[in-house]
């Protein structure tokens, strides 16, 4: 199906169906970006506020139904919820809904059909939440507004009500909960900020990215902060701050008792909360003011005030905003809770027993409130370690290079502890630490992060053990692995471990390549690697002929990261000479890391003048990092003698465009 929008011209005759068309249109337009490029849900608002036993306040909000439909509370409004019990349980519910209107309002001749449609919103407690339709997968039919007929109505969570609920695994039920409910969401890709500063990656970015979700920021350049990869491991690049959902406070009140204060600390860095209150002394009444301090430029909010009367073990008092600060007493001396009531009749026999007005700090100035100030402090922070539950999936390995994932040989439940650098530190070589520290280079394409146990400086002289590994045997513990003072490491027998006949040394889980034996074609390239080796080590190295690489086109030799590498070798000799092995070998840019090497097929047929120029091509070319080097080894016949002719190693710079 088509989408079709008026097309209009000079002179044009519109009729109520062109206008309607073209409303159609634009309603359609609205629809498809609320679906197709977000989803269904609550936009913003739309929270709700206790009031009283069964009275809830709604605050305005804006929510879309699956449908695309817009839905709007323009102000607040009261729910009440008949035969309401706090340990109940309902479902607030909003639908779209509209009727027709006539202008003015309240006219007395009428229209039919009315010339306006009025759109408003329904709300409703009910003890059951209705499901949502399965939405639809064409986005042709999505409206912002208008009746969908013969399509059921389309019921939006605001929020469920009551402690009742089913609350999720390790949450402590609350009077108004929004687990449960819809959000919009955003469908993306990729999202910049608008200074270009910050960056959130969703999904893989191609098939050599490893995170499904990579949050970045500028400073200046773009660096990594926190991603989930293919593993869903969590990867954390820079500090990270843990603080509670929970701000906690003490005060001492006098009698031995201090009360306990916690509330609900909202998002933000060094967000704190302040608690200034007035008991009264026989403690009958609490009332209180909250501060809400956001961020330092931000400053503190507005102050929230509220007044409770004291009857329970513990009391929730209720800010304007709908949060809610706990009170709670604590026996200092028994360091258990204590009733409001019980706490009273302690003030009465204090007083009894009192000649005179106390003098004591800790007792409360008897007829008068007394006052009372806390900072609560950010509580209940955790960071917690799961299983890895499943072995990471094999992925195709391009270019037909070696495979060399390991499958995961943990059991189910095992957890796993990764140990992340920090960048700021620094091996001491005298201390005697447990550290992480990043071992990348700055060209790696994986950052390679080593486990470092140190134990001290180093002190050929101290033959004691340093840093040991072993177990507990027969109730005594026994080493297996042993460094001294000089970095000596020494693996026990397994006689002096207690174990006989266990294996002193076990390797699991490597890549098996098996012995090459002498019907191996790999097996005559090694030999010769070996025995130009050898050559060049005791100094057999020729300059005739001579050899020169030099680039396929341009300046320099590069080559695109998994293209083919092209480039020249140029062969400059004199009298007569033997090719008898050509080897070319490819490494670091500093002649480290892996090396690759493979034989190259180069003959002189007899009446070739010099010089003699042959391309070379390299194909799927993969090594890691921007830079590598490029090598070429000859073995040459010069009359009686073999000589080796070794060609500069030129560098190769590998980009990834």
């Amino acid at each position: 199906m088509s989408i079709a929008r008026v097309h209009y011209r000079e002179r044009q005759r519109l009729t109520a169906a062109d206008l309607r068309f073209e409303q159609e249109y634009r309603l359609g337009m609205g629809g498809r970006h609320h679906l197709a490029h977000h989803d269904w849900g609550i936009v913003r608002g739309l929270r709700v506020v206790p009031l009283s036993n069964g009275v809830f306040r709604l605050m305005p909000g804006v929510a879309i139904d699956g449908y695309g439909r817009e839905i709007v509370v323009p102000s607040a409004v009261e729910v009440e919820i008949e035969g309401f019990k706090e340990t109940g349980c309902w479902f607030l519910i909003l639908h779209y809904c509209e009727d027709p209107e006539q202008v003015p309002p309240g006219r007395q001749c009428k229209d039919e059909p009315a010339p306006r449609i009025r759109q408003r919103a329904a709300w409703r407690p009910a003890e059951s939440f209705p499901s949502a339709p399965e939405p639809a997968d064409d986005l042709v039919g999505a409206r912002t507004t208008g009746r969908m007929a013969g399509l059921p109505p389309w019921p939006v969570l605001v929020a469920t009500i009551g402690t009742g609920c089913e609350a999720q695994a390790g949450n402590v039920p609350s009077l108004v909960d929004y687990s449960r409910t819809t959000y919009v969401r955003h469908r993306a890709s990729t999202v910049h900020s608008p200074t270009a500063s910050a960056l959130l990656q969703l999904g893989l970015s191609g098939r050599e990215d490893v995170y499904h979700f990579l949050v970045s920021t500028r400073n200046p350049a773009l660096n990594k902060r926190i991603g989930i990869d293919r593993d869903r491991a969590l990867h954390v690049w820079r500090p990270l701050v843990i603080a509670g959902t929970q701000a906690y406070g003490e005060v001492a009140i006098g009698h031995s008792l201090k009360l306990q204060i916690s509330t609900a600390l909202p998002a933000g860095i060094h967000r704190r909360i302040r608690i200034d209150g007035r008991l009264d002394s026989e403690l009958r009444t609490l009332s209180a003011s909250l501060l809400d301090f956001g961020a330092a430029s931000a400053g503190p909010h507005p102050f929230l005030r509220g007044s409770i009367e004291l009857k329970k073990m513990s009391v929730a008092l209720p800010f304007a905003d709908g949060r809610t600060t706990s009170f709670q007493l604590l026996d200092v001396a028994k360091l258990q809770p204590i009733g409001f009531a019980n706490a009273r009749r302690r003030f009465h026999r204090t007083r009894k027993r009192a000649a005179s007005p106390p003098t004591d700090a800790d007792e409360p100035v008897r007829g008068e409130e007394q006052s009372f100030s806390a900072e609560l402090k950010p509580t209940g922070g955790k960071l917690a370690l799961r299983e890895q539950a499943h072995a990471p999936e094999i992925q195709e390995v391009p270019c037909g290079d070696v495979d060399r994932t390991r499958g995961a040989t943990r059991e189910p439940d095992t957890s796993v502890l990764q140990f992340k650098p920090a960048s700021e530190i620094e091996a001491d070589p005298l201390a005697r630490e447990i550290h992480a520290v990043s071992a990348s280079g700055q060209t790696d394409t994986v950052p390679r992060t080593e486990l470092r146990i140190s134990g001290g400086a180093a002190d050929d002289s101290d033959a004691s053990s340093r840093v040991s590994i072993g177990g507990q045997t027969g109730g005594q513990y026994v080493p297996g692995v042993s460094m001294d003072g000089g970095r000596r490491v020494e693996i026990l027998a397994a006689a002096q471990r207690g174990a006989q006949g266990d294996s002193l040394l076990e390797v699991t889980n490597t890549v098996y390549l098996p012995p090459i034996g002498k019907g191996d074609p790999l097996l005559p390239d090694l030999l010769a690697l070996a025995f130009i080796g050898g050559l060049r080590r005791i100094g057999n190295v020729t300059t005739n002929p001579t050899l020169e690489l030099l680039p396929d086109s341009g300046s320099s030799i590069s080559v695109v990261r998994d293209a083919t590498l092209l480039y020249k070798l140029k062969i400059r000799w004199t009298g007569n000479i033997v090719l008898k092995r050509t080897l070319e070998l490819i490494t670091g840019p500093a002649g480290t890391g892996d090396m690759s090497f493979r034989a190259l097929d180069i003959q002189i047929p007899p009446g070739t003048q010099s010089p003699l120029t042959v391309s070379l091509a390299v194909p799927c070319f993969t090594r890691a990092g921007s830079e590598a080097a490029i090598q070429v080894l000859m073995l040459v016949q010069l009359g009686n003698l073999t000589r080796v002719a070794v060609a500069p190693p030129k560098p190769v710079h590998i980009t990834d465009t």
